[in-house]
């Protein structure tokens, strides 16, 4: 009878000490977490607010691409003018462009002292200073009237990108106009909340990413990218969205969990503004069909898809077709007749235009440095990447990931490049040998996709890790070892 008494103790002695240390993983493996995910978003806020602060106070609101578009659209949409109708007219290469008119206050809409600056030129001015910040300060200190725009001297572009871009820098601009303050210090408020939007953004795809946190951390603190996020730009808000899009899609791989209805809207909601950001950018969406079927199901990518094709067709095409208004330096029909009978001339001349894209980059240290970085974190990725790692597996299904990344970043650079082809060269005429325009901060929404890179471990499976790379939970180890 003692005998099974003590067996009885011991036994639940067993048990609770079995529960217990379990108890006693999950927590370190909640706190271990917890630091993986805290210390590279401290240090890419860190990092991204020191090079802000600088940009903000050293560059003025006006001086950046396309100053005309971003600042007016931003001021469109903070006055509720972003969805006023558009005239069709003829432009000076004979295309059909749509025209949005804009009223409001003389101060904002002229726009004045405004300078358009490639990226580097500006983290170049930043050094000594913006020659044309003063002018932008002294230009909104005018006295204010009434006036509409575009008009002799002053173009609008308000209607290139859809209004929603926006919204961060709009917000800022109505609090700033709410509170009655100076036209110029508008702008620096308005680059404030586009920075705010962007630095959330970033630090949730960090916090997403199972894997290539410091990659991550490495491309939203480039200075390339701050400058894009600290003015009133959007493309720092694209690149943060489609880091987000691809960090959710890797998040539910490498976690090994299934996706719910209300995560397959979140990413299809993603995957909309994608398209809203730049329709050279839709390609990176098929990513999203690469999740396994164990953990979306054929009928929750079919779901996907729908939701996706439905936001875009009700919302983004509608705005398009009757709305958006695109700048072009050539004649586009022309353009489109040459493509047509010269395909390999055109192609050689996007390849071209990829070459020399290193010739053309910053030569500062800074950017140098940033620019090693990346390349070795490249090599890094695709030595630990699926490619280097034998498992019995269909070739496909082993590098689904890796051919889908590629895939998508070459249709979207090619998309890039031909869009540039038909609307910024003349190409029956064009004498030299690859296309005019083309800017590297392009670029930068596809970087992300290099995270797919880390879908897999290379070597051995671990104890917390299934053959396929994914998470497994570490109570059926303590299952199985009872």
């Amino acid at each position: 009878m003692s005998t099974e008494l003590n067996k009885q103790k011991n036994s639940g002695h067993d048990v609770f000490d079995a529960s217990g240390g379990e108890t006693s993983i999950a927590m370190a493996r909640n706190g271990g977490r917890c630091k993986k995910i805290t210390i590279p978003i401290l240090c890419f806020v860190i990092a991204t607010l020191l090079q802000s602060f600088w940009f903000i106070d050293r560059v003025g609101a006006l001086s950046i691409p396309d100053p005309d578009m971003h600042a007016l659209a931003t001021y469109a949409l903070a006055t509720g003018q972003g969805w006023n109708p558009t005239t069709t007219e003829t432009d000076h290469f004979g295309n059909q462009v749509r025209t949005q008119r804009i009223t409001g206050d003389s101060r904002y809409l002229y726009v004045e002292g405004r300078q358009g600056l490639l990226v580097d030129s500006a983290i170049t001015a930043s050094q000594s200073g913006d020659s044309a910040k003063q002018a932008q300060v002294l230009g909104s200190e005018h006295t204010a009237k009434t006036v509409t725009i575009p008009s002799l001297g002053h173009p609008n572009r308000s209607n290139q990108y859809i209004p929603f871009l926006y919204i961060p820098q709009a917000v800022g601009l109505s609090v700033a106009m709410s509170l009655d303050l100076p036209a110029y210090q508008g702008w620096q408020l308005s680059r404030i909340t586009n920075l705010l939007c962007y630095l959330i953004l970033f630090s949730c795809a960090i916090a997403l990413a199972p894997r290539g946190r410091w990659f991550l951390v490495c491309l939203g603190s480039l200075p390339y990218s701050v400058f894009m996020a600290s003015s009133l730009m959007i493309d720092g808000i694209v690149t943060a969205i489609c880091a987000l899009f691809v960090a959710a899609v890797m998040h539910f791989v490498l976690k090994n969990r299934s996706v719910s209805t209300f995560h397959v809207v979140g990413l299809a909601a993603l995957a909309f503004m994608v398209v809203c950001a730049k329709m050279v950018y839709f390609p990176i969406v098929a990513i999203a069909l690469c999740i396994p079927n164990a953990l979306l199901s054929v009928r929750k990518k079919c779901l996907f898809m729908i939701l996706w094709i439905s936001l875009v067709l009700s919302v983004f095409l509608p705005w398009y077709t009757h709305y958006s208004g695109t700048l072009a330096l050539a004649n586009i029909s022309g353009n489109i007749e040459y493509v047509i009978a010269n395909p390999l001339h055109v192609i050689t001349l996007m390849a071209t235009t990829l070459l020399a894209l290193p010739s053309s980059l910053p030569v500062m240290p800074m950017m140098q440095m940033a620019c090693s970085i990346l390349i070795c974190l490249g090599v890094m990725m695709l030595y630990r990447s699926d490619a280097f790692r034998r498992v019995r597996a269909p070739w496909l299904s082993r590098y689904r990931y890796a051919v889908v990344g590629i895939v998508s970043v070459a249709a979207s650079v090619a998309m890039m490049l031909l869009f540039l082809a038909l609307t910024w060269n003349v190409l029956p005429s064009l004498e030299a040998e690859f296309l005019q325009g083309f800017q590297e901060r392009y670029l930068l929404p596809v970087i992300p996709v290099m995270l797919v890179c880390f879908t897999i471990r290379p070597g051995a499976p671990s104890q917390g890790e299934s053959e396929h790379g994914v998470s497994i939970d570490s109570r059926s180890f303590l299952k199985v070892e009872r």
